[in-house]
């Protein structure tokens, strides 16, 4: 697939955005909320809380939103603290998958974390999610540790790998 662009998201993808989201949210382990759907406000609110202004979108189509990336605040304790760290995160449909999508969403990023003096990104993912962990580790994030069986849903319980990435 090679008629794609990664755009700023808009208040208009907040649809497209959800249901991404809740895609995820019904089918994986990929987000961890069992049963929350997020509404449009709330996520016209995630892309606006982005840090630095750092959500984009992929679109194949104009209109045809098929994944998201986003950079967040790592604990928001205050200016200074953590400035230089950012939590990132990125969801791409199935069917859009291994087009290297991921990837390019995850320059894009680095990019705007190095241009925001941004110099560690943190990744959490789930235990159960083996391609996540996969694609973090090949693109060079190191695992910094892990929780154990902190998380349930549908009927199983997940822990929560920590990766991190200098920049």
């Amino acid at each position: 697939m090679e008629n794609y662009i990664i755009r700023k998201a808009k208040k208009r993808d907040a649809r497209s955005v959800r249901n991404i989201g809740n895609y995820f949210i019904e089918n994986s382990f990929a987000m961890y909320p069992d049963k929350i759907r997020p509404g449009y406000k709330g996520c016209v609110k995630y892309i606006n809380a982005a840090r630095n202004g750092a959500f984009y979108v992929i679109e194949t189509e104009p209109g045809k939103i098929v994944g998201f990336g986003r950079l967040g605040y790592y604990c928001n304790y205050g200016p200074g603290v953590f400035d230089r760290t950012a939590e990132l995160c990125y969801f791409i449909m199935p069917k859009y998958t291994r087009y290297g999508m991921g990837t390019k969403m995850l320059h894009n990023l680095v990019r705007h974390a190095k241009k925001a003096g941004i110099r560690t990104l943190i990744a959490h993912i789930s235990s159960l999610n083996p391609q996540s962990l996969s694609f973090h580790r090949k693109h060079g994030f190191i695992e910094r540790g892990q929780l154990h069986a902190i998380g349930r849903k549908k009927g199983k319980n997940f822990g929560v790998v920590w990766m991190q990435k200098d920049l």
